[in-house]
């Protein structure tokens, strides 16, 4: 009790207090006046709460309206296409369906007798109708139009195979006595592998007189090569030659080499074909070379300076465009002068154009250049050679 007792007391005295506060005045006003300032000058979180309200209400209408409007337009579509689906069923089902009807079996000729003579009055013409009667009888009734109606698609479908127009083509052919191979098609010519023949290996005779195939023989220019005419060049072994096996010199240093080219390059080209015929050693020695010149890195043909001959193919050509040019701008400075030119300065620049224009590019290679010949044989010397054992 003496708890209670203590709390009522407190609760009495914080009273007191309150009611003294509110008999205050504030600032020279009066006490109803000085709250009312003080509720105005304070935030109040309260004060808006009704118009929230008011606010979320009418949000909360607006969606509930706008869900109903979307379930009623949705279930709406739905009946409109139930509804519209059994009409197109009944559309396609309102025709009765497609029967071939049979066709009619072909009726069986009338047996006539050809027996009994014929009557007097009769002429042996009328006779021979019956006599052909059982071979038309036999042929099969041609059909009628509304038969072949009736079945045009089967009759289609035999005349487009393809077993039928082959055999049709095949009798077409046999008539006119022409007999088709039967050409295999790319696939076929594709899936057959390429047979090649067999080759055995074989022992060379003596390696110690034969300068084998591939071997190169480096060799300097004696005479210059000029690509605008045909004509023959010779070179000098700068190093000798060993056989395949590396024991015997067979083509001493500073042997001739003897080749011919052939002049006229095309445009673009920028190497020269010489052939080398034929190698003589210093003793005396000749063997048929038949092989082609290199380049030090093996390509075939002797590269060397091209000249396209620029100015003699165009110059003229150049020189008439300048002149035409020059009588035009005359022309227009003095117009009151009569026409100078024409058409015939271009008719003019294009046949000197035409016979210039083919001018062939001319290849120049000083002597002394190094090059290398590619041996494409065997070479033997053992007609010629002969060894000698030393002790």
């Amino acid at each position: 009790m003496a708890i209670f007792d203590n709390l009522f007391k407190k609760n009495k005295s914080f009273q007191n207090t309150h009611n003294l506060n509110e008999n205050l005045p504030v600032l020279g006003r009066q006490p109803a006046e000085a709250d009312d300032v003080i509720d105005d000058e304070l935030p109040s979180v309260n004060r808006n709460k009704g118009r929230s309200k008011f606010i979320d209400m009418l949000g909360f209408v607006t969606l509930l309206g706008a869900g109903l409007l979307m379930l009623y337009f949705i279930n709406t579509d739905n009946k409109d296409k139930l509804e519209q689906q059994p009409k197109k069923i009944e559309m396609a089902r309102g025709l009765p369906p497609l029967e071939m009807p049979e066709l009619p079996a072909p009726a069986p000729p009338a047996p006539i007798d050809v027996r009994g003579t014929p009557p007097v009055g009769v002429n042996s013409q009328q006779v021979i109708p019956l006599q052909n009667a059982g071979r038309q009888a036999n042929k099969p009734a041609l059909p009628t139009w509304s038969d072949r109606k009736m079945s045009g698609g089967i009759l289609v479908g035999a005349a487009g195979s393809p077993s039928v127009s082959s055999q049709t083509a095949h009798q077409d052919n046999a008539v006119n006595g022409i007999e088709k191979p039967d050409v295999p098609s790319p696939l076929a010519l594709k899936l057959k592998s390429t047979v090649s023949a067999g080759v055995s290996a074989n022992l060379l005779p003596d390696r110690n007189y034969l300068i084998t195939k591939g071997t190169a023989l480096d060799c300097a220019l004696e005479t210059a090569i000029d690509s605008t005419v045909p004509g023959l060049t010779t070179c000098r072994l700068t190093r000798d030659v060993y056989s395949d096996n590396g024991h015997v010199v067979l083509l001493d240093r500073g042997s001739q080499l003897v080749g011919e080219y052939q002049g006229g390059l095309t445009a673009g080209q920028a190497r020269i074909f010489v052939l080398w015929t034929r190698a003589k050693t210093p003793n005396g020695v000749i063997v048929a070379l038949d092989s082609p010149g290199t380049d030090a890195l093996g390509r075939s043909g002797h590269a060397g300076w091209v000249d396209t001959h620029f100015f003699e193919r165009f110059g003229a050509a150049i020189l008439m465009s300048l002149v035409k040019d020059g009588l035009t701008v005359a022309k227009n400075n003095n117009s009151s002068s009569v026409t100078i030119g024409g058409g015939g300065s271009d008719q003019l620049a294009t046949e000197i154009l035409k016979n210039t224009v083919n001018i062939p590019p001319t290849l120049y290679i000083n002597q002394g250049e190094h090059i290398q010949i590619m041996v494409a044989r065997d070479l033997d010397f053992s007609t010629v050679y002969g060894l000698e054992l030393k002790e």
